[in-house]
């Protein structure tokens, strides 16, 4: 997910950016809309728990719609409480970036009276007004029986988890219910309810993070944010893949093994880092073990073995092929879903004297068993793996995820974020940033980097993209352009 943020609001006609809507459908075909609010920087999403569940139960699917995103983000959700008719979604992507969110009051009650003025957002005529709708409204009573406080408005269906603001643009409840005796009547959930479900779940809340500057930084000057050239492995600066990442999460849910191919400086390491990262998320029982093989560690089968005996914290570490399949039939039996990520996977072509036949199909055993492998190389398996073999090959149980260029709309994701302190690009320097990088991450993170160094220096636009060209000849065996 790429997502927009700001040291302030974002609106979008008046309507804050951290106000969404709420879409799905559960598994008896019934279909529900409302209205939901970020409440933390990670993408997490507040919302009344009847909203999304249908006699309690979690819908089959559920998709959160972002202002200035034409596609909606796949959520879950991570905790509900009854009592209080409160929910909280997680996405099942994390977003790359982080979302515009809503400040919570913490001490609502010091602050509100009766006939105070308040604005709500809602949902509920999104066919008409799809990024929402503003309602003045007043509080009219506090309830001591249930805790939710009474407020005279335009409230209706659609609208229910929508944030309700005071005057100081601070979230004070959650739309909760229209009244079903009066018109122009409704009730909304104190946010220090919600604010007690965040804390349960150790989310924090509050205004997006500002950029920090060191002790020695000028109080001009931030940090830079385009240096990653290795993979990723901060979550703040992982950007896109999503549809990437929600085939191989399909295909994890499925038990099924995945190859991941594409051409050099792709991002194919950071995607495999991405998946180590969210995986928990998707399957709570996972086991993980990533294995870069450019590690000498794996240069040979009895290195190999070690090296991934520990990666999955195996109290002794497996000394040949037969013991490794036991560790792994145990893990399996104590209800573990081991998955094994083998990065740089080109290279095991290369040693066929250590990794040969009963590699491969002791690791096609293990796949059977339950265990589920995910590749990530320039070549698919077919022209990596034995073609000779006559016994059913190893490769024809990973389908393909192909990893390509950013395609247009991404890199101008990319180029809009803002971040932190950092100065955004113009429209002449974005233009020229996309032209450049075609797509490809790498040239992307190289140009902004120059770019970003020339808008703090005093440097030309040409100059800084000449200076890219140069810097790209150094990670690509191929001439740039």
């Amino acid at each position: 997910m790429a997502c927009q943020q700001s040291g302030g609001l974002i609106t979008i006609l008046g309507i804050p950016g951290y106000v969404v809507r709420i879409t799905g459908e559960h598994d008896t075909g019934q279909v529900f809309s409302g209205t939901g609010f970020f409440v933390s920087t990670k993408g997490h999403v507040a919302t009344c728990r009847h909203v999304v569940t249908l006699d309690g139960l979690p819908p089959r699917r559920m998709r959160v719609h972002v202002h200035s995103y034409s596609d909606p983000w796949e959520y879950l959700i991570l905790d509900s409480s009854e009592d209080d008719d409160l929910a909280i979604l997680e996405g099942v992507v994390p977003p790359t970036n982080e979302t515009e969110v809503a400040q919570l009051h913490n001490n609502w009650s010091r602050d509100v009276r009766t006939g105070q003025e308040l604005i709500i957002y809602g949902h509920s005529s999104a066919d008409n007004y799809p990024t929402g709708q503003q309602y003045p409204s007043t509080i009219s009573s506090f309830s001591e029986k249930d805790g939710r406080v009474g407020v005279i408005g335009e409230i209706n269906a659609g609208d229910s988890g929508g944030p309700v603001i005071d005057g100081e643009k601070s979230v004070i409840g959650i739309v909760n219910a229209k009244d079903r005796t009066r018109d122009g009547q409704a009730r909304f959930i104190p946010v220090s309810l919600l604010i007690n479900l965040l804390i349960k779940n150790d989310i924090s809340f509050g205004p997006p993070r500002q950029a920090v500057l060191t002790d020695n930084a000028s109080a001009d000057r931030v940090y830079n944010p385009f240096t990653s050239r290795k993979g990723i492995r901060e979550p703040d600066a992982f950007f896109n893949r999503e549809h990437e990442q929600l085939t191989i999460r399909d295909f994890l849910h499925a038990r099924e093994n995945c190859q991941i191919v594409g051409p050099r400086r792709i991002g194919k390491t950071s995607l495999l880092l991405q998946v180590e990262r969210v995986i928990f998320r998707w399957e709570k029982n996972a086991s993980l073990a990533y294995v870069d093989l450019h590690d000498a560690r794996s240069y040979q089968l009895s290195g190999w073995l070690d090296h991934v005996s520990r990666k999955f914290s195996w109290s002794r570490p497996a000394t040949n092929l037969a013991e490794f399949a036991r560790r792994v039939e145990e893990m399996i039996s104590e209800s573990l879903f081991p998955v094994l990520c083998l990065d740089e996977f080109d290279e095991l072509s290369k040693r066929r004297d250590e990794f040969g036949r009963d590699f491969y199909t002791n690791l096609r055993s293990c796949g059977n068993m339950g265990m589920t492998i995910i590749t990530a190389s320039q070549k698919q398996l077919n022209h990596l793996t034995d073609p000779d073999d006559p016994t059913s090959p190893f490769y024809n149980t990973f389908p393909t995820v192909r990893l390509g260029a950013f395609s247009d709309a991404t890199v101008t994701d990319f180029l809009s974020v803002s971040r932190g302190a950092a100065s955004a690009f113009t429209p002449d320097q974005q233009r020229a940033i996309k032209a450049f990088a075609k797509g490809l991450p790498l040239a992307l993170q190289v140009a902004c980097f120059h770019v970003f160094e020339a808008n703090a220096n005093g440097g030309s636009l040409a100059d800084a993209l000449q200076k890219a060209e140069e810097d790209l000849k150094g990670y690509l065996h191929r001439k740039w352009h």
